[in-house]
C-alpha cells in the first residue's frame, strides 16, 4: 500500500481490494485506497469524513460501508457509505451503539455489525443495517463479549472468530443463523486470537494472525464445516494483528511460483510486494465478471455458492476455466444440474418431484424462446435467470437437447428403484451426467467424435463415483442405487447396505467392483485424451489449453479412486468422505505444468 495501516478496514468487491482508515503509527487515518490486480497498483480514493482505526468495512451490492471504529478519545457509532462509481462518501444512519473494533459482514442484503467496544467494555450486542430503510435493528446478542474479532460468511451463516473480551484474547467461535436469530458456539480455534483476520475460501474458513495474549501470530488455521474441525495451514510471512484479510478474485497472471511451498495451503501470492503491508489474499478459483452487470451479480453469486457447496470438486475445476465468460457459463450449467439433483431430496411425493422437474422443463423452453423474443419474460429463480443469460449469449452453441436429457433422466430416480445391472446404471448416467460435458464442449466449439467419447467415459466414471460416494447418505434414507446384479454376485442384500455395515468384506467387494468399473472409464478417457491431437499436442496428461480444462475432473476422479483404494474400499472409514485439501494443488499442477517443484505430490 502507499502508507502503513493497522486496525484497517478491508473489503474486496468487483475484483479490487479496498483499504480504508486505520492508524499509520503516528496518526489516525481517514484516507482510502484500492488495489487493482489487473494493473498491480494502489490508487488513492476520496477520504472519509472521520479519522479512525478499528474500523470495519462491508459491501452491499455495490457500495461500501465503513462502520464504527475509534480514535484516541472516542468510539464511534457513525457509518459512512462509499459510492464506488462516483468515488464519493456520504453519511448513513448511525448504529444504536458506539463500536470500536467492530466486526462487519454482509448477508442476504443486510449489513451485520457484531461486538466491538463502546469505550468502557467489550460488547456482545449485535445489530444489522437495512439499506432500503436506512435503519439499524438489534439482533440476538452473542454468547461472548468480543472486540477485535473477525466475522465471515459461510453457507448463509455468520461465523465470528476470536477477539478480546475485557480481559484476554479468545479462541471461541460462534455461528449465527439469521432465519432463527440465534448464535451457537462451534469448535474453538486451536489458538486464542485477538485482532484476528478471517476469510472464507473454497468452502473453508481461514483465521489469520492475531495476538494470543503473549505474542503476535503469523499462524493460520482452517475450519472445515463438514468435519467441524480446525487444522493448521501454511502461515503468513509476518506476524500480524489488526490486519485486513479479504478474499479477492485475481487473474492467474498475478500469481507467482512459490519456492518450497506448503501444499496444504490454498493461499497463493501476489507479485506485488506492497500487498504485504497488511493484507493476505486467497485465490477462490472463480474470476471476476467485469462484463456482467451488477443486477446479475446476486444470481451469479447464488450459482457459485450452490456449486461450491454441493459439487465442490467440479467447482474447483470450473474455477480454472478461461476465459471468464466461459467460466460463468459453466457455473450456470453446473448450478442447473445441482438444482435438478436436489429435487429428490427436497420432496416426499413423486408427483411433486415431477412438477418441479416440469418447472425446469418449462424454464429451459422459456430460456431458448427468449433468444428471439421481443418481450422479456419474468423469471423468479436465480439459477434460471443466470441460465437464461448464458443460453442467450451462446445461442448458436448450446443444444436444448442436453438440458432436456438432464431433466428427463432425473425422473428415473424419483421412485427410488434400484438398477438391475451396471449397463442400466451407466445408461442412466449417460443421460444425467455426460450431457454436462457435451454442453461444456459446445461452449468451446470442441465437439468431435473423439471428444464426445472422452466426455462419455468421463461422465460414466464420474457418475459411478457419485453413486459410490452417495451410498451412506442414501442408505440412511433407505435408498440403494447399487446394481442388483452386484449385490446378488456378492451375496448381500439391500438391508445390509441400510444397516450401514460397510466394513463387511462382501460390501467392500461390491464397492471394489464399482470403483473398478469407474477406473476403467476414467482410464479410457485419459487414453483418448492423450491420443487426441486436438487436445494434446504431446502424449502428456496436462490441461494447459482452455478447452482441455473441461476434462480436469479426471484428476479429481483419479484422486478419489486412489484414496478409497488406500482404505480398502471401506465406506465406514471417515477418510472416504473428507475433502482432500491437496486436490486444488493437483489441479493447478495439471493446468500449469511448469510448477514442477510439486510434481512429486501428484
Amino acid at each position: 500500500m502507499t502508507i502503513r495501516r493497522r486496525h484497517v478496514g478491508v473489503c474486496a468487491v468487483a475484483g479490487r481490494v479496498y483499504a480504508i482508515g486505520g492508524h499509520d503509527g503516528n496518526l489516525h487515518l481517514n484516507s482510502a485506497e484500492a488495489f487493482d490486480p489487473q494493473t498491480n497498483r494502489w490508487q488513492q480514493l476520496s477520504p472519509m469524513a472521520t479519522w479512525r482505526r478499528g474500523i470495519a468495512v462491508g459491501c452491499l451490492g455495490g457500495p461500501l460501508f465503513a462502520v464504527g471504529g475509534l480514535d484516541d478519545s472516542t468510539c464511534f457509532d457513525t457509518v459512512e457509505r462509499y459510492d464506488v462509481e462516483n468515488n464519493s462518501w456520504s453519511t448513513v444512519a448511525s448504529m444504536s451503539t458506539a463500536r470500536g473494533g467492530v466486526a462487519v459482514a454482509a448477508l442476504k442484503g443486510y449489513l451485520y455489525a457484531c461486538g466491538g467496544n463502546d469505550g468502557s467494555s467489550s460488547l456482545n450486542s449485535c445489530e444489522r443495517y437495512c439499506p432500503a430503510y436506512d435503519k439499524w435493528t438489534p439482533i440476538a446478542p452473542m454468547n461472548k463479549r468480543r472486540a477485535g474479532a473477525s466475522v465471515t460468511v459461510l453457507n448463509n451463516k455468520l461465523y465470528i472468530l476470536g477477539g478480546f473480551d475485557d480481559n484476554s484474547p479468545l479462541d471461541s467461535v460462534e455461528c449465527f443463523e439469521p432465519d432463527t436469530n440465534t448464535w451457537t458456539m462451534v469448535t474453538p480455534m486451536t489458538s486464542c486470537r485477538g485482532g484476528v483476520g478471517s476469510a472464507t475460501l473454497a468452502g473453508n474458513i481461514y483465521s489469520v494472525g492475531g495476538h494470543d495474549g503473549q505474542t503476535y501470530l503469523k499462524t493460520v488455521e482452517a475450519y472445515d464445516p463438514e468435519t467441524q474441525q480446525w487444522s493448521p495451514v501454511a502461515g503468513i510471512n509476518i506476524c500480524r494483528a489488526g490486519a485486513g484479510v479479504s478474499q479477492c478474485d485475481i487473474p492467474v497472471s498475478m500469481l507467482i511460483e512459490v519456492k518450497n511451498p506448503n501444499p496444504s495451503s490454498y493461499l497463493m501470492f501476489f507479485k506485488s510486494k506492497h500487498v504485504y503491508n497488511c493484507l493476505s489474499f486467497g485465490y477462490r478459483g472463480i474470476s471476476s465478471r467485469s462484463s456482467v452487470s451488477s443486477s446479475n451479480t446476486d444470481d451469479y453469486s447464488y450459482c457459485i455458492n450452490s456449486v461450491r457447496k454441493y459439487d465442490y470438486e467440479n467447482f474447483l475445476c470450473v474455477g480454472l476455466l478461461k476465459p471468464i465468460q466461459k467460466q460463468r457459463s459453466a457455473i450456470a450449467i453446473r448450478a442447473f444440474n445441482v438444482e435438478l439433483a436436489q429435487i429428490r431430496d427436497n420432496v416426499s411425493d413423486q408427483q411433486i418431484g415431477r412438477m418441479r422437474l416440469q418447472f425446469w422443463r418449462d424454464t429451459v423452453d422459456d430460456c431458448f424462446s427468449l433468444i428471439t423474443a421481443t418481450t422479456p419474460k419474468i423469471i423468479n429463480n436465480p439459477v434460471a435467470r443466470e441460465l437464461t443469460s448464458v443460453i442467450i449469449e451462446n445461442s448458436n452453441r448450446l443444444s436444448k437437447l442436453w438440458f432436456q436429457r438432464l431433466i428427463t433422466s432425473r425422473e428415473t430416480t424419483l421412485n427410488d428403484m434400484p438398477f438391475d445391472n451396471m449397463d442400466k446404471l451407466e445408461a442412466y448416467i449417460e443421460q444425467s451426467v455426460t450431457p454436462i460435458y457435451y454442453l461444456l464442449l459446445e461452449l468451446y466449439g470442441q465437439r468431435t467424435l473423439n471428444s464426445d467419447h472422452i466426455a462419455s467415459h468421463l461422465g460414466r466414471a464420474q457418475g459411478i463415483v457419485n453413486i459410490v460416494r452417495g451410498i451412506p447418505y442414501n442408505a440412511v434414507k433407505r435408498r440403494c442405487f447399487i446394481p442388483l446384479s452386484y449385490l446378488i454376485q456378492h451375496n448381500i442384500s439391500q438391508q445390509d447396505i441400510f444397516n450401514l455395515n460397510f466394513s463387511n468384506e462382501h460390501v467392500r467387494l461390491v464397492i471394489f467392483d464399482m470403483c473398478t468399473r469407474a477406473y476403467y472409464h476414467m482410464k479410457k478417457a485419459i487414453d483418448l485424451f492423450e491420443n487426441d491431437k486436438t487436445f494434446c499436442k504431446k502424449k502428456l496428461f496436462v490441461f494447459s489449453n482452455d478447452e482441455q480444462t473441461i476434462f480436469l475432473p479426471l484428476i479429481a476422479l483419479h484422486d478419489y479412486l486412489r484414496r478409497i483404494k488406500e482404505i480398502d474400499f471401506d465406506l465406514s472409514n471417515k477418510q472416504a468422505h473428507v475433502r482432500n485439501h491437496l486436490l486444488v494443488w493437483k489441479l493447478w499442477l495439471r493446468k500449469f505444468p511448469k510448477l514442477k517443484h510439486l510434481s512429486s505430490s501428484t
